[in-house]
C-alpha cells in the first residue's frame, strides 16, 4: 500500500508543479503492476471479511432481523 499512496501523492504533486505527467517514467518496473494488484486483492478480501462479518452478527441479533414477514 505505501508504494501506491506514494505513486498518487507523485502524480498529484507532478500534476499540479508540471502539468501533464509521463506515467511512462513513473510505472517502470514489473513489481508496480504486481504491487498494486496485490493490494487490491487484499483490500477486496478485506472488504469482504467485513461484510462477512457484519451478515454473520445481523444473523445472530434479534433485534434486527434480516427478512420482514408481512401480513395481507
Amino acid at each position: 500500500m505505501p508504494k501506491i499512496i506514494h505513486v498518487v501523492c507523485k502524480l498529484l504533486l507532478d500534476s499540479a508543479e508540471n502539468g501533464p505527467v509521463v506515467m511512462k517514467d513513473m510505472l517502470k518496473g514489473a513489481g508496480l503492476s504486481d504491487e498494486i494488484k496485490k493490494t487490491v486483492s487484499e483490500v477486496v478480501t478485506v472488504q469482504l471479511g467485513k461484510e462477512l462479518l457484519m451478515h454473520n452478527s445481523d444473523a445472530s441479533d434479534p433485534f434486527h432481523p434480516t427478512a420482514v414477514v408481512a401480513e395481507f
